[in-house]
Parts: structure tokens; sequence; C-alpha cells
């Protein structure tokens, strides 16, 4: 297991929440830190980092409205 830290960023980019979450590997952080995403309404995207490398960066699915 490896140790992930979490960055939940609002649509400005600014951090609203710092997590650390241990995962197997890289795949299983992102798909984690989407679930998370997915629970936090009021942020926009979070990004997964493993030490000084950026893992991933996901941003929530903009609406689209009719």
């Amino acid at each position: 297991m490896k140790t992930y830290k979490c960055f939940v960023l609002d649509a400005a980019f600014h951090i609203g929440e710092r997590l650390s979450i241990d995962c197997a590997n890289d795949e299983h952080a992102i798909r984690a830190a989407a679930g998370i995403l997915e629970r936090r309404t009021d942020m926009a995207t979070i990004e997964v980092w493993t030490g000084t490398r950026l893992v991933q960066r996901v941003a929530r699915a903009k609406q689209v409205s009719g």
C-alpha cells in the first residue's frame, strides 16, 4: 500500500480539503479520489499526488443545462 495525498479544489482551484488515502496503486487511488469528489458536490476538482508526482487531476463532469 502507498499513501496518496488528495487535494480537493473549488472552481477557482483553491484547496478546500487535504486528505491522505492508502491504495495499492495509482489506478485505485484515482478511483478512490473520484469517489471523494462525487460526494463533495461543492468542489470541482481533485488532485491525486504521491510524493512530488501528480498522479492525476480529476474534474467533475460539467452539467449540461437544457
